[in-house]
């Protein structure tokens, strides 16, 4: 094995060789890290920021998000002069935590909607930048009346378009617990209860509007007979369907239960869940309330909030598991059911703060606000607590699984980044100041063998690297640098494997967090190659024949290990991969597609296991069969004539989005991404002339706008945790840029 190592100039414009054997290609490089839950001395002051919107008479916080871009937004309800309306107090933050002063005046807006009082603001982010605030509308001296919507610029104005000059105001009576949620497709569900019912829900349309294809009029409302309750938190499926979850109340002995419903898409009760359209749960014949959800990639429900397990220890993290059926989940705690006590707490009250986020890794992070009263201290603080996914405290979190934050007297929201670092946000002591605070949370990032990101991360960074072939010589440029290399950080070096004519297929086979330098030889009886990075050495398999495509190897069956696979064309197609968690096994078919289809790479559900995917030409249509439930996805999207085909994960939201770069026409050189998570983006980057070679360069667990313009050997890349740009001189015209793989 010949390595050649070379290092580019600070100009970046020439290479110098120098050819010498090496023993080891790569070996693990130490880290130290501090512990997950830690705050984040690099946000604020060491971690934490405060705000009183300057000099608020009350500040109550209650809804944080972070953009696609790594800042962040806050959302209080502020408390006027006149001690009497409240409005909308947004904040938005830098990645460091500074004020955002290209938002609102320095940072900061305040909303006022219709001249009276806003509360309670649960803020929205759409893909294309804008803000939609969704809150309740307080009448000064009388009980919440109404619930208000707004979307803002990204600037912080208003945006005309949407509503009545930008508002949305209702007149629902008596609107309480309002909650919300963004469709795929830009419609917004609110929930809560009005006009006498216990649990409510309306459906806007993206412009403001009533959606009339949603219950009466766009509104739904429940009743259970003898029975009360509140709805507190809304989520959705995969598929569409709505979940909504909140307390039920026995109206004869006023105990409370978790309760769960399922509205089909068009606002009907779904009956195929639980039998009824809703799972009723209690854990001690006592007080328990459901004020988050959240919908793993399986399709498993995850339900938290407050419950009450005996009288003596006050209230407790309540969570409970549920199959996509609505039946308890028997594997998660005991029967589906979870109590832990926050540390130090005794008494609690019943509200709607028990945010709750679940990390790429499976893991369940829990929020609240816990009331202190152990004889030293009294008073409030926030109370953050992380879960493994079969429901155990996770003891390496904080201390024994939690942590405890002075400085946010009353919780309000929590939000993951797309590094796995938790954001939460509330109100300081006696309401004086919007507080944010930032904890390192590196088990909450995407992993390295997340099988739509960090395509050929050779270094085991969590990035993707700067990586071509040509002629049987892998060259690299690794953004974190092997130590064999001391003249690192400008260190690239170049590996033999392979021949011309091979078809490179990097990924991590061995299960190291590393790529492995690999490639398919065609042949009646075509072989895969493989250099395993974990122990540098060298193994040959037999699979697949010539005409098979085998840019699909990649982790199928989601043991963190990539599959040796390929895509026969044919009028039946198949997708085979062998799974390296079932040795016995030779290979699994999967039939999709027809012989005019390319394969897909991509994981579109976020099961973390590859997709069958294929994108036919005549129809200009990506067609997608979900491994999590065997569920046809089907978008058109592109021309085929006009565009490059491939998918990644640009949103940053676990699933892959359809993406196409044109090459011909007026907008040549623009990528349009139809985003899972909602909304479509053009973003023009590069030329029609260019080579896209989208991957996640900079390791925010999000693809990046990249191309290689082969005129000059460069790599232009997007980076989308910065939003700033990076080029690298790296390879020659006739090279092969290794992402470029992924490209149909």
């Amino acid at each position: 094995m010949i390595q050649i190592k070379f290092k580019h100039s600070f100009a970046f414009r020439y290479f110098v060789f120098a050819l010498f054997i090496v023993t080891a290609i790569f070996s693990t490089v130490a880290h130290t890290r501090a512990a997950d839950g830690d705050l984040d001395a690099s946000f604020g002051a060491n971690g934490i920021v405060t705000d009183n919107f300057n000099g608020s008479f009350g500040i109550f916080t209650r809804s944080v998000k972070v953009q696609t871009d790594g800042k962040i937004f806050t959302g209080s309800a502020v408390l006027g002069a006149d001690f009497q309306n409240f409005d909308f107090g947004i904040l938005r933050y830098n990645t460091n935590g500074t004020l955002d002063a290209s938002f609102g005046t320095n940072g900061r807006q305040i909303v006022d909607v219709d001249g009276g009082s806003e509360s309670l603001p649960v803020i929205l982010l759409q893909a294309d930048g804008k803000i939609i605030i969704v809150g309740q509308r307080i009448v000064t001296g009388q009980s919440v009346r109404g619930i208000v919507l707004t979307r803002l610029n990204s600037n912080g104005s208003f945006d005309t378009s949407f509503g009545t000059n930008g508002k949305v105001i209702t007149t629902y009576d008596s609107a309480n617990k309002v909650n919300a949620a963004l469709q795929s497709d830009g419609k917004i569900v609110v929930v809560g209860n009005w006009s006498g019912s216990s649990f409510s829900a309306a459906r806007f349309n993206a412009d403001g509007t009533l959606d009339n294809s949603f219950g009466t009029n766009g509104v739904v409302q429940n009743n259970i007979t003898g029975n009360s309750g509140v709805s507190y938190t809304v989520t959705f499926q995969s598929d569409g369907k709505i979940l909504v979850g909140g307390l039920i109340t026995n109206s004869v002995s006023n105990t409370g239960d978790f309760i769960v419903f399922r509205y089909n898409t068009n606002g009907a009760v779904d009956t195929t869940f639980n039998g009824s359209g809703y799972t009723r749960i209690d854990f001690n014949n006592m007080r328990d309330a459901a004020q988050s959800l959240v919908v793993q990639p399986d399709g498993k429900i995850i339900a938290a909030g407050l419950a009450t397990v005996a009288t003596n220890i006050g209230n407790v993290f309540g969570i409970v598991r549920l199959n996509s059926d609505g039946s308890l989940d028997s594997t998660f705690g005991t029967a589906g059911k979870v109590s832990a006590l926050p540390v130090n707490a005794f008494i609690d009250q019943i509200n709607d703060r028990y945010p709750t986020l679940l990390q790429p890794d499976g893991k369940i992070v829990v929020g609240r606000t816990r009331f202190i009263n152990d004889n030293a201290n009294t008073g409030k603080q926030s109370n953050i607590a992380r879960f493994n996914a079969n429901g155990s405290l996770d003891t390496t979190f904080g201390i024994g699984g939690q942590i405890a934050t002075t400085q946010i007297a009353t919780l309000g929201d929590l939000a993951l980044q797309t590094d796995g670092k938790i954001v939460a946000a509330g109100s300081g002591l006696n309401n004086g100041s919007a507080v944010a605070a930032r904890y390192l949370n590196t088990a909450g990032s995407p992993t390295v063998n997340n099988p739509t990101l960090r395509y050929a991360d050779f270094d085991g960074d969590g990035k993707s690297d700067v990586s071509v072939f040509r002629q049987g010589t892998w060259y690299i440029n690794p953004s974190l640098n092997p130590n064999f290399a001391p003249d690192a950080p400008n260190a690239s070096y170049g590996v033999q494997f392979g021949q011309a004519g091979d078809v490179t297929v990097p990924a991590d086979y061995d299960g190291d967090g590393k790529s492995d330098i690999a490639v398919w030889r065609a042949g009646n009886l075509a072989y895969f190659y493989i250099l395993n990075s974990s122990n540098n050495t060298f193994r040959a398999e037999q699979f697949g024949k010539t005409g098979d495509n085998p840019t699909v190897s990649g982790d199928w069956d989601a043991d963190e290990k990539a599959d040796l696979a390929v895509y026969r064309g044919g009028t039946q197609s198949f997708f085979y991969y062998r799974p390296s968690s079932a040795p016995a096994v030779d290979f699994v078919p999967v039939q999709w597609g027809t012989s005019e289809d390319t394969p897909i790479f991509g994981d579109f559900d976020g099961d973390r296991k590859l997709d069958a995917a294929v994108y036919r030409p005549s129809q200009n249509t990506f067609y997608v069969r979900q491994s999590s439930n065997g569920v046809m996805l089907a978008r058109q999207w592109g021309n085929a004539q006009t565009d490059a085909i491939f998918a990644g994960d640009f949103d940053g939201d676990g699933k892959s989005d359809f993406a196409v770069q044109r090459f011909s026409g007026a907008n040549a050189g623009t990528w349009y991404v139809a985003q899972s998570s909602g909304g479509n983006r053009a973003f023009q980057w590069g030329l029609g002339t260019d080579l896209p070679v989208p991957a996640d360069y900079d390791g925010d667990g999000r693809t990046d706008f990249a191309v290689f313009r082969r005129s000059n050997g460069t790599w232009y890349i997007f980076q989308s945790a910065t939003n700033t740009p990076r080029y690298s001189v790296f390879g020659a015209a006739n090279d092969f840029p290794l992402p470029l793989n992924l490209v149909r």
